[in-house]
């Protein structure tokens, strides 16, 4: 499984098939996918550790759709901004990766219409055990304290980063949780490519979350 898959998996409800309205899905994404990347060894950062830049090191596909989709589209730019990166070849990565978990039977694919009129996809899960180990490594890590494993510690801190690790943890929980997710983001353990993907992530999400923020309290106000 992919880090962007079990991101996807626990950003969609079971039930219904789709994602948290208000989460930047599609910057997280983007995050997970360059996080994705750097452990396969295919990019590497450079520059400021707030505002690295993302370099291809490896054309070589991977063998995952959104994956190598992913990696193509990075080898298009030259020193790209690790945030510009995130925006761009999260963009559109949903379908492929919600194709990719149903070709393994953990979602089906239904299509209907709203309202009779307008085209629509949800993705509910079939098979729930993947998500069921992701959340049991997130709780150990985040509530229990347990040292995470890497994909734990980029889950958690993407979920941070894009302010939704409220679907992971009880509200009880939160707050300690949180400190715990900035901890493990920053521990020397995450190694320096999942870090930048991160901060990358971050950045992109806070100012995603700033601007959905400004057009709704825009929109309440005329």
């Amino acid at each position: 499984m992919l880090i962007a898959e079990d991101l996807l998996l626990l950003l969609t409800d079971d039930e219904s098939g789709r994602v948290a309205s208000m989460a930047p899905v599609d910057t997280g994404l983007g995050g997970a996918l360059l996080v994705d990347l750097a452990v396969a060894g295919r990019i590497d950062f450079s520059g400021k550790p707030k505002k690295p830049v993302v370099h291809v090191v490896d054309p070589t596909p991977v063998g995952h759709p959104a994956l190598d989709e992913a990696l193509r589209r990075l080898g298009e730019k030259t020193d790209e901004k690790a945030q510009a990166a995130v925006d761009r070849i999260g963009r559109k990565s949903r379908e492929s990766l919600y194709d990719s978990l149903a070709a393994r039977g953990v979602v089906r694919r239904e299509d209907g219409k709203v309202l009779g009129l307008f085209p629509t996809t949800k993705w509910p899960e079939v098979d729930s055990s993947a998500e069921r180990e992701v959340r049991a490594e997130l709780h150990a890590a985040l509530v229990q304290g347990v040292t995470p494993t890497e994909r734990a510690a980029a889950l958690a801190s993407l979920l941070l980063a894009m302010d939704q690790l409220g679907l992971v943890v009880e509200r009880p929980d939160r707050k300690a949780a949180k400190a715990r997710a900035k901890a493990i983001s920053e521990d020397d353990a995450v190694g320096d490519g999942v870090r930048a993907a991160v901060q990358a992530a971050q950045t992109a999400a806070t100012m995603a979350i700033v601007i959905a923020s400004t057009t709704v309290t825009t929109s309440a106000t005329t």
